[in-house]
């Protein structure tokens, strides 16, 4: 695993290792595109699985930024025009070129464990997860914008104390 401590001080490091280690089924590429003591970005290239690039999905290119706090993001890059059933509007990395589309909604902070990330989860189960929500959105467009192919956790704060 590839601890969010790793990737932060040494993200070359931890770029090479999702690459050359196989860690992320699909993963063509990664780069560190920024780097300092309290954050790392990096731009992924992911490639659509197999039965889905059969269907003519895209490649994907993901920026990951994650920091020293231990928060991820992911924001994808492409057309700008594609419509995402589970994005936040483009407000982290607006300065991207090319533009990032901004950060994809991956889970609720309130979610049950099972449906949400944590740093102790490592690099590679955010990458993966990010991954497995690309496919999810382009198959979600596909569907007439009808049908996401999972269960939809419920999002926003409970109403329960």
């Amino acid at each position: 695993m590839i601890s969010i401590t790793e990737a932060l001080r040494h993200p070359e490091r931890a770029a090479s290792r999702l690459v050359d280690e196989k860690l992320v089924f699909g993963l063509r590429d990664v780069k560190v595109v920024g780097a300092d003591p309290q954050a790392a970005v990096f731009e992924l290239v992911l490639d659509p699985w197999a039965p889905m690039a059969a269907e003519g999905y895209p490649r994907e290119v993901l920026v990951v930024l994650i920091n020293r706090s231990g928060d991820a993001y992911a924001m994808p890059r492409g057309d700008v025009g594609r419509h995402w059933k589970h994005r936040f509007p483009d407000v982290v990395l607006r300065e991207c070129t090319p533009p990032c589309l901004g950060q994809l909604c991956l889970y609720y902070p309130d979610d049950p464990r099972e449906f949400r990330w944590e740093g102790s989860d490592g690099l590679e189960a955010f990458v993966t997860m990010a991954h497995r929500h690309l496919m999810a959105e382009e198959y979600w467009r596909r569907s007439g914008e009808r049908c996401w192919p999972a269960p939809d956790a419920p999002h926003g704060r409970s109403s329960k104390p």
